[in-house]
């Protein structure tokens, strides 16, 4: 599922990227600069407020899973490393782009999972069709 979801969002943006340090803080609330210039000497590559605990909960009960982390703030009050950085995108963008990547990514693997069993309906049991 992880290279379902980085090919899906490579499909969509330069900056997707597939693997990555995840620094998790307490929210919500913007990290101060020397918050950020601490995790970036940690060794993050992304900061944010959600996936733990649930990414260590699914570990523990043997669930599958995987993250697409959308960024939307490129360290507030720390000036750009490169001339290059990103411009920040918010709200129905982001939103849309991350979404995007996620239903392409999981229409391959219904695709997939339909041309391994031979079937054209869907993977999901009838009564959960449509659900969500």
């Amino acid at each position: 599922m992880s290279s379902r979801l980085y090919q899906a969002a490579r499909a969509t943006t330069e900056r997707a990227f597939a693997r990555g340090t995840y620094i998790c803080s307490e929210g919500p609330r913007l990290e101060t600069a020397a918050e950020i210039h601490a995790f970036h000497r940690m060794g993050a590559d992304v900061v944010g407020m959600t996936l733990v605990p649930e990414v260590f909960l699914a570990r523990e009960l043997g669930m599958a899973f995987a993250a697409l982390a959308c960024v939307t703030n490129y360290a507030t009050g720390c000036p750009p490393v490169e001339a290059t950085a990103p411009t920040r995108e918010f709200g129905v963008a982001v939103a849309r782009r991350c979404l995007r990547s996620i239903r392409d990514a999981l229409g391959s693997v219904e695709a997939g999972d339909r041309a391994a069993s031979g079937s054209r309906d869907s993977p999901l049991p009838r009564g959960e069709r449509g659900r969500g």
